[in-house]
């Protein structure tokens, strides 16, 4: 529950973040946290990506090929395999062209070894994040700018080591 707050909170801040820098400036350090949605009916209304068009819009030509395929790579996923893991999920990402070392992901199971609500992926791609969270058979996308950790997901995250 407490998951779904925050990604609420962080959708909604990413989303007032994403409009105003469009009119002054974008900030570098600002911290993002993923997690569930904040509304069930939110999560569900789309099974398929779905991004803030001013992200992607203001986003460099890199920047928006990237997040092209990775909503690509993450969508098809979703779809083929509903209860796709953190492995499944870097695999994909790797065999859509994206390199590990750009990745952070959230554990697939939560400290008590239960199956975890959501996964949380990024890439970073100079200095914009690729968000994508897998709920399921349900994929969200949308783009942040790094932190100024140089990272973009903060919280628990995983080691990618395969």
């Amino acid at each position: 529950m407490r998951r779904r707050h925050l990604l609420g909170i962080v959708l909604a801040g990413s989303l007032a973040l994403g409009l105003t820098s469009c009119t002054l400036g974008a900030s570098p350090d600002r911290d993002t946290v993923t997690g569930s949605p904040a509304s069930e009916n939110s999560a569900s209304a789309s099974a398929s990506s779905s991004a803030t068009p001013s992200a992607t819009a203001t986003a460099g030509p890199e920047v928006t090929a990237a997040k092209s395929k990775f909503d690509g790579a993450n969508t098809a996923l979703a779809a083929r395999n509903g209860s796709a893991n953190d492995h499944d999920i870097v695999d994909s990402l790797v065999t859509a062209g994206f390199d590990k070392g750009a990745m952070q992901i959230t554990p697939d199971t939560t400290s008590i070894g239960r199956g975890a609500d959501s996964i949380e992926v990024s890439v970073l791609v100079g200095s914009t994040c690729l968000l994508g969270q897998f709920r399921g058979s349900t994929y969200v996308g949308d783009t942040a700018p790094v932190l100024g950790t140089g990272h973009c997901l903060i919280g628990n995250t995983r080691a990618i080591d395969w």
